[in-house]
C-alpha cells in the first residue's frame, strides 16, 4: 500500500505486520538466550525504521513479559539425573579418546523428547557436531538417553540432521500447522549418513519436498572469515513439483567494501537428497563387481601401537622371533613422504601366545595401550586391548598377496589416487582398494571418476570426502580387457612415476600443493614447470582414453558424464540381479561373492550406456557410428533401439534412417539381421 502512496492505510496494517512477538525458539544456555531476543528486537526496530514506520515512543517496543525464547534443551527433556554407579556405589568413569581426564558417566531418568511449540516455519541454526563426536561433546548419558527416545533413528549422522529430522515429522504430521522448515547445517549434509534422514522423508509419506537449497556454501564475514562450509536446506509439505531451486557457489571471495561477494549459479526442478536437480545419483547402488575390495584401513584406539623407528629396533631385538611390526602410513604420509612411523600389530594372535613370543612388545602395549582401553566404553576395545580398536581383518584377506595396492586420503581437496607397497599398513585416514591393477588406478584417477566422486561423496567443510560405499562400491568401471586398458594402465603408470620423481626433487612439495599449481595454472592460463606441463598433458591423455572406454567422446560435460554413469549403474546392477556380474578383480572375488544365481561368462564388451553423440547426419559418419554400436553391444538390437544409443530427439525420421542405413550395409556384408534384430558379425 505504501508503494502505491497509500502510507496511512499501510501504517494501519502495521499491527498485522510480522513482529517479535509472533516468534517462538528454544536455546540452552541462557546468556544466548538473551543475546538472541535482543537482536530480534534490534532487528525488528531497524526495519520499521527503514521502511518509516518508526513509532514516537520507542518503549512501546518493549519485549512481553513472557520469554518467547525457551530456556532448554531442543532434543530431550528429563525428569533427573545422577551418576552412574558401579555394584559398589561407585560413580563410573571413563576415558574417551584424546582426552587427558576420566569424566563421570550420567545417568538421565525418564528422558522424553522437548517439546515444540506450534508454529507455521521453523528456521535454525543447530550446533555442529559429528556422529562420531557426540560421547564426547555431550556425554554417554545425554547420548544413550537420546538414542533410547528415538529409538536409534539415524544415530551416524551428524547432530544437526536431528533438527531436520524432528521438523520432517512435524511437517508431515496429519493437520499440523506447520508450513515450512529451513536450517543452516554443515555441508556435511550430503554424506551419506547425514542425507540418509533427508532420504527417508523425501521418499516417504506423506509427501515432502524441497524447495530450495546450497549444498555447499562459504560461512564468511569480512576478512576474518572462518574456513567453514555450510548447506542450507528449506522444505515444505507436498510432493516434488519440479519448481525446486538450487544454488550453486561459482566464486567466492571478499569484495571492496569487505562484504562477501558470491556469485551463483541456479537450476530449477525436482531436489534429491543429493541435494541435486535432476542427477538423481542418489538411485545408484552398490554394485556386487566391486565388492570386498574397498575398505578404510586400521583404526588404532590406542596411540601405543605407533612407535619410532628407534623405538622399533629395540623392540626387533628384544624379540627371539620376527616381530610383527610394520610400515604405516596416515593421509599425511600419502599426501607428501613417510615420516618412518611403524606400527605393532598383533592381529591374529591372543593375548597368551603374543606375550609368550614378544613379551617386550606386550609390555610396551600394557603401559601405553591397555590403561585407556580398559576404560573405553566398548567391550570389545576394553577386553582385546593389545589388538587395534578397528584391525580390518576381513580386508586383510583381500590384500594377502598383492605386491601393491592402490590408497587415496579419505579427506582431501584433491582426489588423487596412489599406489602403496604391499606391506604398508594404512590408518583409518586412508581409503585403500584392492588391486594392483594400473589399469583400475588409471580409471580412479580420471576425470570420470572423480566428478563421481564428489557428486556422490559429499564434502566436510571444504575437503571432500571418499566413501566407500557410494564413491567405490557403486561406481561402474568400464571394459578394461583389451588395448585402451593397457593403455589406460599406461598412462596411470607414467603419472604415478612423474609424481614421485617430482615429490623426491622438491622435499616441500606434496600432492595437495601439486595439484594446487596443476588447478591455478588451468585456471589463470599461466606458465607451468616442464614436469608439471607432462604432468598435465599425461591426465588429458588420461582423460581422454578412459572416456574412449567408456565409447563416449572426449568433449562432454560433467552433467551428461554424471548421469551416463548413473544408467550405467543401474544397468549393470539389473545384470547383477540376473546372475551376470563383470567382476573388477575375479580371480579373487569369484569365490568370495554370494551371488542370487550362478556368475554368467560374457565373452562380448560390456554394454554401454546411451552415445553421447548425436546422431550423425554425414552417411560415412552414421555408417561408422552404427557398425561401432553394434559390434560394442555383442547381441542384436532393433533399429528404434539402436537410434536410441544416440542423444537428441529419436522420432520415425531418426529410425528410418538408422534402418536404411542398416539395409545398406546389409547388403555389403557388414550386418546381418535376424528375429531378434540387426548385428554385426565378429571378423575372425
Amino acid at each position: 500500500m505504501k508503494d502505491f502512496g497509500d502510507v496511512a492505510a499501510s501504517r494501519s496494517r502495521s499491527r498485522c505486520c510480522v513482529g517479535p512477538n509472533q516468534f517462538w525458539g528454544i536455546e540452552k544456555s541462557a546468556h544466548a538466550a538473551s543475546i538472541a531476543e535482543m537482536v530480534m528486537w534490534i532487528g525488528y526496530l531497524q526495519w520499521r525504521l527503514r521502511n518509516g514506520d518508526a513509532p514516537a515512543d520507542l518503549l512501546c517496543l518493549r519485549p512481553p513479559r513472557a520469554e518467547r525464547i525457551l530456556r532448554a534443551d531442543a532434543l530431550l527433556v528429563w525428569a533427573g539425573s545422577d551418576f552412574q554407579r558401579d555394584e559398589q556405589g561407585r560413580p563410573v568413569r571413563l576415558l574417551r579418546k584424546g582426552e587427558h581426564e576420566e569424566r563421570n558417566v550420567v545417568r538421565y531418568f525418564d528422558p522424553r523428547p522437548a517439546h515444540w511449540s506450534l508454529a507455521q516455519f521453523i528456521i535454525g541454526n543447530p550446533p555442529f557436531m559429528g556422529g562420531k563426536d557426540l560421547r564426547r561433546e555431550l556425554g554417554d548419558g545425554y547420548v544413550d538417553a537420546l538414542w533410547k527416545v528415538r529409538q536409534g533413528r539415524f544415530r551416524s549422522a551428524d547432530l544437526v540432521m536431528l533438527w531436520g529430522d524432528r521438523a520432517a515429522e512435524l511437517l508431515t504430521t496429519k493437520n499440523s500447522p506447520l508450513r515450512r522448515f529451513g536450517f543452516i547445517t554443515t555441508n556435511s549434509i550430503t554424506q551419506t549418513f547425514s542425507r540418509r534422514v533427508l532420504e527417508h522423508h523425501l521418499n516417504g509419506e506423506p509427501a515432502m519436498r524441497l524447495t530450495f537449497a546450497i549444498p555447499d556454501h562459504p560461512w564468511i564475514k569480512g576478512a576474518d572469515r572462518a574456513e567453514v562450509r555450510i548447506a542450507m536446506t528449506v522444505a515444505e509439505r507436498g510432493a516434488p513439483e519440479g519448481q525446486g531451486r538450487l544454488l550453486t557457489v561459482l566464486s567466492e571471495g571478499i569484495g571492496v567494501d569487505g562484504e562477501p561477494d558470491i556469485k551463483f549459479e541456479e537450476a530449477q526442478g525436482d531436489i534429491g537428497a543429493d541435494p541435486s536437480i535432476g542427477g538423481g545419483l542418489g538411485d545408484a547402488c552398490p554394485l556386487q563387481a566391486n565388492s570386498l575390495l574397498c575398505s578404510q584401513g586400521v583404526k588404532l584406539h590406542g596411540a601405543g601401537f605407533t612407535v619410532s623407528a628407534d623405538q622399533a629396533k629395540a623392540l626387533v631385538a628384544a624379540s627371539t622371533e620376527p616381530a610383527p611390526i610394520r610400515d604405516y602410513r596416515n593421509g599425511r604420509d600419502l599426501a607428501a613422504r613417510p615420516r618412518g612411523v611403524k606400527v605393532i600389530d598383533l592381529f591374529g594372535w591372543s593375548e597368551e601366545e603374543a606375550r609368550e613370543r614378544w613379551p617386550a612388545i606386550v609390555r610396551h602395549l600394557s603401559e601405553t595401550v591397555k590403561p585407556e582401553r580398559t576404560l573405553n566404553a566398548r567391550g570389545t576395545y576394553r577386553d582385546n586391548w593389545w589388538i587395534f580398536g578397528e584391525p580390518r581383518g576381513a580386508f586383510r584377506e583381500a590384500l594377502e598377496g598383492l605386491p601393491r595396492y592402490i590408497a587415496t586420503v579419505e579427506k582431501s581437496k584433491h582426489r588423487w589416487f596412489r599406489f602403496l607397497e604391499g606391506d604398508v599398513l594404512p590408518d583409518n585416514t586412508v581409503v585403500t582398494i584392492a588391486s594392483d591393477d594400473a589399469s583400475v588406478l588409471g580409471v580412479l584417477s580420471s576425470r570420470v571418476h572423480g566428478l563421481w566422486a564428489l557428486a556422490r561423496g559429499g564434502r566436510l567443510e571444504d575437503r571432500p570426502v571418499y566413501n566407500k560405499k557410494v564413491c567405490f562400491d557403486a561406481f561402474p568401471f568400464p571394459d578394461l580387457d583389451g588395448c585402451v586398458g593397457v593403455e589406460i594402465g599406461e598412462l596411470a603408470e607414467e603419472i604415478e612415476a612423474l609424481r614421485r620423481q617430482m615429490l623426491s626433487d622438491d622435499q616441500s612439495l606434496t600432492m595437495t600443493a601439486l595439484y594446487n599449481e596443476r588447478e591455478r595454472a588451468a585456471k589463470q592460463g599461466r606458465s607451468i614447470s616442464s614436469k608439471m606441463h607432462v604432468l598435465n598433458h599425461l591426465h588429458q591423455r588420461l582423460d581422454a582414453t578412459v572416456l574412449r572406454a567408456y565409447g563416449w567422446p572426449a568433449e562432454v560435460e560433467d552433467a551428461v558424464v554424471l548421469q551416463a554413469l548413473l544408467t550405467l549403474n543401474l544397468e549393470r546392477a539389473h545384470q547383477e540381479a540376473r546372475g551376470t556380474v563383470r567382476f573388477l578383480r575375479p580371480a579373487y572375488q569369484r569365490t568370495r561373492v554370494k551371488l542370487t544365481r550362478a556368475p554368467v561368462q560374457i565373452e562380448a564388451p560390456l554394454a554401454r550406456v546411451v552415445d553421447l553423440r548425436p546422431l550423425p547426419e554425414a552417411l560415412d559418419e552414421l555408417a561408422g557410428a552404427l557398425l561401432e554400436q553394434l559390434r560394442r553391444e555383442g547381441a542384436p538390437l532393433q533399429s528404434l533401439d539402436l537410434a536410441r544409443r544416440f542423444c537428441g530427439r529419436i522420432g520415425a525420421l531418426e529410425t528410418d534412417r538408422v534402418e536404411e542405413m542398416l539395409a545398406v550395409l546389409a547388403v555389403a556384408g557388414s550386418v546381418q539381421r535376424t528375429d531378434d534384430g540387426w548385428f554385426s558379425p565378429r571378423r575372425h
